[in-house]
């Protein structure tokens, strides 16, 4: 169950390394070399570039494997949005679906979508794929959390379910210790 709870947080808590843009070196046409970003070549087309994998922030994400580089800040920024606004779109619905139909069901189909998107995620290498998909690992993040939180509990004995709440909300903080540590030493996503 705290494995089922924790999954998606590698990838929600991952957004900000997915999306880091890496160090550049841009090269003018007289073969003049010059630290740069995506704003100095994007709309100049004179000006080469290639990224400087030397630097600790030049790693491998989505920026490179959904050719992020000349795309517009506010598309970059829906990958983030749709994850959230899909967890709080269905949040007014699904968890109660629960109440109805009984936990176990609920958790249990929404953890075989959550594997299906998440494994779909890994494999796009489309912006527009990977917005889409985002949005419905967000509806099936809101059922992980809430319906899977409580269903976990609820499993427990009752004299352990607070130590069990607390180890596995204790878990979910040091996940983002655990991200930032693993993109410091590693230098591909695709393996989180």
């Amino acid at each position: 169950m705290q494995s089922g709870f924790l999954t998606s947080e590698w990838l929600a808590f991952a957004i900000p390394f997915l999306e880091l843009f890496p160090k550049y070196v841009c090269v003018r046409p007289n073969g003049e070399q010059f630290d740069c970003t995506q704003d100095d070549f994007c709309d100049n087309p004179s000006i080469k570039h290639y990224v400087n994998w030397n630097d600790r922030a030049s790693i491998h994400n989505w920026v490179e494997d959904l050719d992020l580089t000349c795309t517009s800040r506010f598309k970059i920024g829906l990958i983030g949005s749709a994850l959230f606004a899909g967890w709080a779109i269905s949040a007014a619905f699904l968890p109660r679906l629960a109440d109805v139909y009984g936990r176990k069901p609920v958790y249990g189909w929404s953890m075989i979508v959550h594997c299906l998107v998440y494994a779909a995620i890994v494999l796009s290498r489309s912006l527009t794929l990977t917005t889409s998909l985002m949005f419905f690992l967000g509806v099936a993040t809101a059922v992980r959390a809430s319906v899977g939180f409580l269903y976990m509990t609820e499993l427990a004995p009752k004299a352990q379910q607070t130590a069990v709440g607390t180890i596995l909300l204790v878990i979910v903080s040091v996940q983002g210790v655990l991200v930032t540590v693993y993109f410091y030493f590693v230098n591909q996503w695709i393996w989180l």
